[in-house]
């Protein structure tokens, strides 16, 4: 590959001990990257010689950029469903024609989005070898997860995929065992039920040039013995993520993206072995936000968001995020337009669970580089992005991240990007203006990004009449934690699933089963639902799920969970449900450490410690109860049955 000069760049990059360009330009959102990108192409039309991809998120971005790319004289080229001719039947054949077919011209720019770049142009081999990429924004599918559960036996699966050595010790690639039977369950949308299920994770797995996929040794190995969750289903989660070899068929790549260096693609290609480099844009509008000396941060509660909260119902019984929405107007005129930035599924709702607040214009949380809306000052963001617990794990144990850093790549970049959607992209627009994140944790994020001193920073917490909060008695769960706590949690689980097997030879009405009762948490003297499950092991998925719940809950259905087991409805001999002529036997001890009367206390992480001393089976979690406060459940090997009299 030949060494040449760019006006604005010098650059030469090995991957792979390839030479190959992968560069970066990362700049403040609304600092016009995207104008000056367009600029410099145009400037240096000889240099790119007409073969340039210019890649970015939405159609709407493509038209804006059409406009600027003829102000500077170039010849633009969109091709996407809404700019086929009579020519191009499909994107795909419209993207063949442009490379093979036309009279290139150095004016000459495709502008593309992601979506098409990714499904089509990484697909079309040394066709494209001489062209040059810039993405606008980093592509959303460097990075992703499946979970899958089927209502039939893990032998459908079993028959398609083989595991391979992953880099890390405890994951494992997924690999085809043969593709094209593989390739036998893409059938149609809606043709199949099961391969619509398998569909984008077959997608995936046969598409081992641009992605890998691994799974959790652990889980991988409990999906191989059948086992079942509550539903009855066979299930696993697997992850997959982008590989550099992706862009191996063009001449270079050219990442234009807000906080580039707290990207997905940037942490992991870096630990799959890519260098950067990072590349100023000549002529930026400015480098630090300085338009900021009317704007005010405000935050709704302390406590992380998330799309679950979003229904949990306050002390003034509406939702959490109902009051969300009558807060964002809080000092605000009726005349004062908000942005309000929504999760999908509540845009493409219809609406009638929440009451929207009034002179708010609904957007997308997903709207890089959009310049339609600089005009308006004021926003809401009350979209959730957090990833899965799962998901945050995954690029923690595989990749190294830390949780702060995951925080980042994802939620808090898509805060920064909406927020400058509003007049704050104009470097000459000084405006009084409110932006109101959902938590703390946002709040400090775009605090810092844009230079907000802490005198404009508030809360609006006080308005939110918020249920009482779970307090820990132990490591708070923030995602904050060491590897090494990682991997204590993961071994414990082991443990218990080990010595939980002793109940195999336990059988309830002449069935190899493991039964828990749920109450239904409103008259705590009834049964609401048996939950079987087909491997002891599994209860502990069901002490997981409690150690979320708060006092909040403590009323919901299914609540609470009961270590023995109930024999019938009701005992003849008493009448009662929960009396001692009723219980059959316990399945684990349950011990609750509350607050100490004394002043003496004992600590969380100092309790595990003496429980794995003795070399016990043990699962705790922290209860809601208050500060310091947690149950440890001991699973026991034997149903036991204890005398009343």
């Amino acid at each position: 590959m030949s060494r040449q000069k760019l006006t604005g760049f010098s650059f030469v990059i090995n991957i792979y001990e390839r030479e190959k360009e992968m560069l970066y330009s990362s700049a403040n959102c609304g600092s016009g990257k995207t104008h000056s990108m367009i600029q410099l192409i145009s400037i240096n039309k000889n240099f790119y010689n007409g073969k340039v991809f210019f890649v970015q998120p939405k159609k709407e971005n493509l038209l804006e950029s059409e406009i600027q790319f003829k102000a500077k004289g170039m010849t633009p080229h969109i091709i996407d469903e809404d700019h086929l001719t009579e020519e191009m039947t499909s994107v795909a054949k419209g993207l063949y024609s442009y490379i093979l077919k036309r009279k290139i011209k150095k004016t000459d720019v495709l502008l593309v989005t992601h979506q098409s770049f990714l499904k089509h142009m990484v697909n079309m081999g040394n066709i494209t070898n001489g062209y040059h990429v810039v993405f606008d924004e980093v592509p959303q599918e460097s990075f992703g997860e499946f979970t899958l559960s089927l209502s039939t036996n893990k032998d459908i699966l079993l028959k398609y995929i083989q595991t391979a050595p992953s880099k890390n010790q405890d994951f494992f690639v997924l690999k085809p065992i043969d593709r094209v039977q593989m390739n036998t369950c893409m059938t149609t949308e809606g043709e199949d039920e099961i391969n619509d299920k398998l569909r984008k994770f077959f997608e995936k797995l046969l598409n081992e040039k641009h992605y890998t996929v691994e799974i959790r040794k652990d889980v991988w190995e409990s999906f191989k013995k059948n086992k079942r969750n509550g539903r009855n289903n066979v299930s696993f989660i697997t992850h997959f993520y982008m590989l550099p070899e992706i862009f191996d068929d063009f001449l270079n790549v050219h990442f234009l993206s807000a906080k580039f260096e707290e990207s997905d693609i940037y942490h992991i290609f870096k630990e799959l072995g890519v260098s950067f480099v990072e590349k100023e844009l000549p002529k930026l509008q400015y480098k630090e936000h300085e338009n900021i000396t009317h704007t005010f941060i405000r935050y709704c509660m302390e406590r992380d968001f998330s799309k679950t909260m979003r229904s949990y119902k306050c002390l003034n019984q509406k939702t959490i995020i109902q009051n969300i929405l009558d807060i964002s107007r809080l000092n605000m005129s009726p005349d004062d337009k908000q942005l309000l930035v929504l999760n999908k599924d509540m845009i493409d709702g219809d609406f009638k669970e929440y009451k929207l607040p009034q002179n708010s214009e609904l957007i997308s949380s997903y709207v890089h580089g959009l310049n339609g809306y600089k005009h308006i000052h004021n926003i809401t963001f009350a979209a959730s992005l957090n990833y899965r617990n799962t998901q945050a794990d995954f690029l923690h144990d595989r990749f190294g991240l830390s949780y702060e850093d995951i925080d980042k790549s994802f939620l808090f970049s898509s805060t920064y990007q909406a927020i400058c959607r509003t007049s704050i992209r104009d470097k000459h627009d000084d405006s009084h203006r409110l932006i109101t994140v959902p938590d703390y944790r946002s709040a400090v994020y775009v605090q810092e990004v844009l230079g907000i001193p802490d005198s404009r920073v508030s809360s609006l917490e006080n308005f939110m009449f918020l249920p009482e909060q779970k307090q820990s008695g132990g490591q708070t769960k923030t995602h904050k934690q060491t590897k090494e706590l990682t991997e204590l949690k993961r071994k414990t689980k082991n443990i218990i699933i080990s010595e939980c097997k002793a109940f195999k030879d336990f059988y309830l009405d002449d069935e190899n089963r493991f039964r828990i009762n749920l109450l239904n948490g409103i008259s705590t003297y009834e049964v609401a639902e048996y939950i079987d499950f087909k491997e002891p092991e599994d209860i502990l998925d069901f002490f997981e799920n409690e150690s979320k719940f708060t006092s909040n809950d403590k009323h919901a259905q299914g609540r609470l969970a009961w270590c023995c087991l109930l024999l019938s409805d009701r005992n003849e001999v008493d009448g009662k449900k929960f009396g001692a002529n009723n219980n059959h036997g316990y399945t684990c001890l349950m011990f609750d450490k509350d607050s100490s009367e004394t002043g003496e206390d004992l600590s969380f992480l100092d309790c595990a410690s003496w429980f794995r001393k003795q070399g016990w089976s043990f699962f705790m979690y922290e209860t809601y109860s208050g500060k310091g406060n947690f149950r440890v459940v001991l699973p026991l090997k034997h149903v036991t049955r204890i005398s009343h009299t």
